[in-house]
């Protein structure tokens, strides 16, 4: 699976906005996955679960 740069660079300003202030941009992050067609948000779950898997291994978790 590969994304474009318009999809990786809206990725990295997705998350740079949940972490300034994680409990309320995270939770409108979520509602606007949600309201987003399915097919997006599976892709983007996929994404992050694989990111945050390798992360880990990385980790020797």
């Amino acid at each position: 699976m590969s994304f474009s740069e318009a999809e990786v660079q809206g990725a990295h300003s997705t998350w740079e906005k949940i972490y300034v202030d994680a409990e309320d941009n995270g939770k409108t992050v979520l509602v606007s996955l949600f309201r987003n067609c399915k097919a997006s948000f599976e892709k983007l779950t996929i994404e992050i679960c694989t990111h945050m898997n390798n992360v880990y291994k990385e980790e020797g978790w």
